[in-house]
């Protein structure tokens, strides 16, 4: 149940969030002056701070998810349908999806929007149709797996991203999956907005992976904005955009996953949905970017950005060994999604992040390493079921 607190009847309804993790959508409606309350599977410190209620989730099942918002539709007086907003877990759930179109108001893309574009024979049949580049593709195991990798289409944030030749080592498995040609170069992705008359690009931000992370090698370790193109490739990459948004429907707040390999930019996948990128860009509109993702479907005009002086980042640090959170623990201010106390870790689970901002790339990602080595230091050395 709801806290006296937290109880609605005297505000304005509240919009949920389904997600994989809430805390930067429920941070960016907070922004906004919105009531949310946020399903998801971390339940930090950040995300309770962020909405009034705050519910864990075990999994991103069907069942699992349909349990807790029938939970929270007993205990709130909604006046209308429910608004959700959802993040990842959602869109690689298509089951789950249909049903909140059926139930619920959401704002976000459509069910047939997302299976087509997560589809990876419709998505790259597409790019071929419209001459967007894009690296090789395969549905079939290729005879020489060394220049080949494996995606699995379930996971998300590079965790279902693998060498074909390891994955071959393996046995073999049921998720599905296709073989994508590995191509050097620097990975990037263009967040941008999508309503039924136009598109913005909200902003370009660079990836950095895990380098000694030998089981998950492509797995996302931070993000850092202020990511350049040269003025063609700009131009070219946001008529890809218009293009693809004009022909699969998106809407709201999506990314683009992309590479620059021999001056050229490769489109790898789209991702259909808030995601993490948006705390590098938040602060930039004064009522948030989940609110302009709302306008999308509204009907409303978006705010103006502010300019970005700045380049923002953050890193996701990893649990190296089996480790449970006491309430004893004193994070720094440049700390995220903090975890309740209680909550326990097991190797390559992720902690929480750090933040850093500064006025070049450069400055900011020695910062981030700084502040990563903070944390580790303060978790090393202590027992698997303490850290003060």
């Amino acid at each position: 149940m709801l806290s006296a607190d937290n109880q609605t009847s005297n505000i304005k309804q509240p919009l949920i969030c389904i997600a994989r993790s809430g805390r930067i959508i429920a941070q960016s409606l907070q922004r906004a002056g919105e009531h949310v309350i946020v399903l998801d599977r971390f339940n930090d410190l950040d995300t309770h701070s962020s909405s009034i209620h705050c519910e864990q989730l075990t999994d991103v099942s069907m069942a699992h998810v349909i349990s807790k918002l029938e939970s929270i539709r007993a205990t709130v007086d909604f006046t209308h349908k429910p608004a959700v907003i959802y993040g990842s877990g959602v869109d690689t759930n298509p089951q789950l999806l249909s049903y909140l179109e059926d139930n619920v108001r959401v704002l976000g893309n459509s069910s047939d929007a997302v299976n087509f574009v997560r589809n990876p024979r419709c998505f790259f049949k597409l790019l071929y149709d419209l001459q967007i580049n894009y690296p090789r593709v395969a549905f079939k195991q290729p005879a020489h797996l060394t220049d080949w990798l494996v995606k699995f289409h379930h996971l998300e944030g590079g965790a279902g991203i693998f060498s074909a030749t390891d994955v071959a080592q393996q046995q073999q498995t049921e998720w599905p999956f296709y073989y994508q040609q590995r191509l050097n170069g620097t990975a990037f992705s263009v967040l941008f907005l999508a309503n039924t008359q136009d598109i913005r690009i909200v902003g370009l931000h660079r990836h950095f992976s895990c380098q000694d992370s030998h089981s998950r090698p492509y797995v996302m370790q931070g993000l850092i904005s202020g990511f350049k193109l040269s003025n063609e490739q700009f131009i070219q990459l946001r008529e890809w955009i218009k293009q693809l948004v004009s022909v699969t429907g998106l809407m709201g707040l999506n990314s683009l996953d992309c590479l620059i390999a021999d001056q050229q930019i490769v489109v790898l996948e789209v991702n259909p949905r808030p995601g993490s990128s948006i705390s590098l860009y938040d602060n930039c509109y004064q009522n948030g970017l989940i609110k302009q993702h709302i306008r999308c479907f509204t009907g409303e005009q978006w705010d103006q950005p502010h300019q970005q002086t700045k380049i923002n980042g953050f890193r996701i640090y990893y649990a190296e060994r089996e480790i449970t959170i006491t309430e004893q623990i004193s994070w720094p201010h440049w700390v995220a999604d903090r975890p309740q106390p209680g909550t326990n870790f097991m190797p390559g689970d992720p902690i929480c992040s750090v933040s850093a901002t500064g006025d070049f790339e450069y400055s900011v990602l020695n910062v981030l390493q700084d502040r990563s080595r903070v944390i580790g230091q303060r978790l090393s050395g202590l027992r698997p079921d303490e850290i003060d």
